[in-house]
Parts: structure tokens; sequence; C-alpha cells
């Protein structure tokens, strides 16, 4: 299936980009079409995610990379599901993707993200927040 963006306002729906527009002008007139409407999350939620990784990371006395610290967050707040491999059972950590957590819940993890990475290492958190803001603006 094609993906458009689209924009809606004066009630309906309009394409929002030039590929979208040159995409469904080739649609005929009257035709119907099945939409599975999603509002896309902010990108830069997931960039400031990345940032306060690499925050901490600048900020603590161990040789720890982000995806470590990633996994650390994930284990904390128990973002992870058990699967079944034979008698083995393995963590599968949950995906923070756009196709997989709106917006609200991906605020939520970043927030309690934030909690878990202070309550390891006490670092002042609205320095820890300014210092975010200003890596993920890079």
């Amino acid at each position: 299936m094609a993906k458009r963006r689209l924009v809606f306002r004066s009630g309906a729906f309009h394409p929002f980009d030039d590929e979208s527009k040159k995409a469904i002008s080739k649609y005929s007139e009257g035709s119907l079409h099945e939409l599975d409407v999603k509002l896309p999350r902010n990108w830069m939620f997931l960039k400031k995610y990345y940032a306060l990784l690499n925050v901490f990371k600048d900020n603590v006395d161990a040789e720890l990379n982000t995806e470590e610290i990633d996994i650390f967050v994930r284990d904390k707040m128990g973002f992870w599901e058990n699967i079944l491999v034979g008698d083995t059972v393995f963590k599968k950590y949950n995906s923070i993707s756009f196709a997989k957590m709106g917006e609200i819940e991906f605020q939520d993890f970043f927030d309690r993200s934030i909690d878990i990475l202070l309550d390891a290492v006490p670092i002042d958190k609205p320095l820890l927040l300014d210092e975010i803001n200003r890596f993920a603006n890079q």
C-alpha cells in the first residue's frame, strides 16, 4: 500500500506535499480509496530521546554507549516482552518507532526514562533538560 501524506482542512483531506499531490492526481475522479489514518509523531521527540542518552553518557564516569543506556532504561521500566523459543525465554524489547507508539505514549516513555536515569545518577534535572534541548536542536 502506498503511503501519502495528507492534511485535513476545510472539511477534507488535501495532499501535504508535491509527491502526494502528484500521486493523487493519477486517481480517477470519483474512485473509492480506503485510508488508514494516523497522526505522525513529532520526530523531535525521538531525537530528544537519543539526545537524553547522549547527554547522560557524557555526564557519567563510565564506559557506556547509548545502546547500553537504552537497554538499561527499557529493563528498568519493563519495556519488553518475553518470547519463548523452545525452552529458552528471550527478552524482546518493545519498539519506540513512529508506527508502534503514539505521541502521548512516547512522551510518557521519555519522562519515565529521565526519571530512571536521574535515579541511577543524580544530575540536576533542569540542567539536564536544557542540555538535552540544546543537543537535540543541533
